[in-house]
């Protein structure tokens, strides 16, 4: 069995080969590491395996990163899991850091720095986490990792079913939440990918963010023995508590007006145990209500409550409701991501608020 796999999932962006070649030219003994690299395109990229003889061509006949993915997993025969889009690029070194970490510990998930440019290729920022060991309250409120700066144990993945086809776009919060129940997460200070941000020539679909993240929230929490997990994973921190039982409370009005009576009194009893005695702690409410009046407007209007459905702007094109519930929507996102400085998440937000008030401001607003 070798030691690691990198999986490059590509729908043939021209960046492909600069991704190949920084898989290939790892210090690490070619022996010991093997590259996949699956087509997920219209295009024939046979000539990769003349040029290219190390790696492994496969085609995934334009069926979606989550099936690419699991499909060159099922290539692996190696302890650890490497996925690279083809966008992004490994820094020289960056397996060798991570796989040093990883041979000393027993952790599901090793992560490390990572680059963030745009699409010409300057630097926007640098992200380093900062976390480690039992991570997930922190993917049932929302944040997440990079798989690009990640290694991933085989094992584990194929314990908890690869990628699920049914989550997209937060497919890798998603796998990052199911691994965090059965493992912990380690980290090394070393940068060891480049990874380029921007809407532009992203396969990444945005419109999909709140739904997706509102469903892997949910996911999450239905997980067996997630209570535990979650008390096991806040320890001491009054805040992240906070949050996770916020996370609870929504889930527990949402259910309630989807008629889940069951369910929503569950998950309000969770709320309840989590919570406990660290009621009377400050920095318990400052999670709660972390972002709250901003959150509690973004969470009507997007239609957590079913009767209250998110306006289509296309249908609302004319109207001012809509221009502000965009900006609102855009400017929370703003708020909150800013922090985390992981704002590209959601700079799509900005892009249709822009798109949506240039018309209303100087032709509905104006001329008519």
């Amino acid at each position: 069995m070798k030691l690691c796999t990198t999986i490059i999932p590509t729908i043939g962006r021209p960046t492909l080969e600069r991704a190949i070649m920084s898989a290939l030219e790892q210090d690490i003994d070619s022996d010991l590491h093997d590259v996949v690299v699956v087509n997920d395109s219209d295009k024939n990229l046979d000539y990769l395996q003349v040029k290219y003889p190390r790696i492994i061509l496969v085609n995934s006949n334009q069926s979606g990163p989550c099936v690419a993915r699991n499909l060159g997993v099922t290539k692996a025969n190696s302890r650890f899991l490497k996925f690279l889009d083809d966008d992004d690029y490994m820094v020289l070194g960056g397996l060798n850091a991570l796989l040093e970490v990883a041979r000393s510990s027993k952790a599901v998930w090793i992560y490390g720095g990572m680059h963030c440019v745009d699409n010409e290729g300057a630097l926007l920022f640098d992200n380093q986490p900062q976390v480690k060991g039992n991570l997930f309250s922190h993917f049932v409120v929302g944040e997440t990792l990079s798989l690009v700066a990640s290694i991933v144990d085989r094992e584990a993945f194929l314990r908890v079913n690869g990628f699920d086809l049914e989550v997209i776009p937060s497919e890798d919060r998603h796998l990052a939440c199911r691994l965090a129940l059965i493992g912990d997460f380690e980290g090394t200070d070393r940068f060891v990918a480049t990874a380029r941000i921007g809407i532009n020539g992203s396969s990444f679909d945005y419109s999909g963010m709140t739904k997706a993240s509102r469903q892997v929230r949910e996911m999450g929490l239905n997980l067996p023995c997630a209570l535990e997990r979650l008390l096991d994973s806040v320890r001491d921190d009054m805040n992240l508590r906070g949050r996770v039982c916020r996370a609870y409370l929504f889930s527990s009005i949402m259910n309630f007006a989807d008629g889940k009576v069951v369910l929503a009194l569950r998950r309000f009893f969770s709320c309840i145990t989590l919570a406990s005695h660290h009621i009377f702690r400050p920095r318990f409410w400052r999670g709660v209500f972390h972002s709250f009046w901003m959150m509690m407007i973004t969470w009507y209007w997007v239609g957590s409550i079913p009767y209250l459905k998110w306006p289509d702007p296309q249908k609302l094109h004319g109207s001012m409701v809509a221009c502000i519930v965009w900006i609102m929507k855009a400017l929370y996102f703003l708020t909150i991501n800013l922090k985390s400085k992981e704002i590209y998440f959601h700079i799509s937000w900005l892009e249709k608020s822009f798109h949506l008030v240039h018309p209303l401001l100087i032709g509905k607003l104006f001329f008519r």
